[in-house]
């Protein structure tokens, strides 16, 4: 599958221990978005994340969905996906568990680690970028090579604009 036509790559997870973890891939910007983060049990965090961060034409994303195992997590999961008219498709939990690190650095400007540094609080939304990397060939179509970088989205960051955008 290839991302031809499409702005923005999107894949999350949600795990049994509430734990929310996000790709975004904005191809326009060759960049990596990260995001790991403990979610409560209306989804609020995820909610404020997609909606400051997605564009609002929904019809450039192309989201990938790890759903949890839970049947109650995932009606909740797929309730926000409907509220935020986010089309997406399901993705299998093995993806995230057979991509190699190094499948993903012919596309990236730096080293895996400059990106990481020591941060073992994005491992999860990482996997999910090598998942997404080999879903969309990202690796295989040369013009990718050395131009995408890794950011990593700071939640408290975004709730605190969120919360300053209120006020005013």
């Amino acid at each position: 599958m290839e991302a031809e036509g499409r702005e923005w790559l999107l894949g999350i997870s949600l795990g049994e221990e509430m734990r929310a973890a996000v790709c975004l891939v904005d191809l326009s910007k060759h960049t990596f978005y990260l995001a790991e983060f403990a979610e409560g049990r209306f989804l609020a965090n995820l909610e404020t994340l997609l909606e400051g961060a997605l564009p609002e034409n929904k019809s450039k994303i192309d989201a990938v969905v790890f759903f949890p195992r839970s049947q109650e997590k995932q009606r909740k999961l797929e309730s926000l996906l409907a509220i935020l008219e986010i089309p997406h498709r399901t993705g299998n939990w093995s993806e995230l568990h057979t991509v190699e690190r190094d499948h993903i650095k012919a596309v990236l400007k730096k080293n895996l680690a400059h990106y990481m540094g020591k941060r073992i609080d994005c491992e999860r939304a990482l996997d999910i970028a090598l998942a997404m990397a080999m879903r969309y060939k990202l690796v295989e179509d040369q013009t990718n090579h050395n131009v995408f970088e890794i950011s990593i989205l700071d939640l408290e960051h975004t709730l605190s604009l969120d919360s300053r955008a209120l006020s005013a």
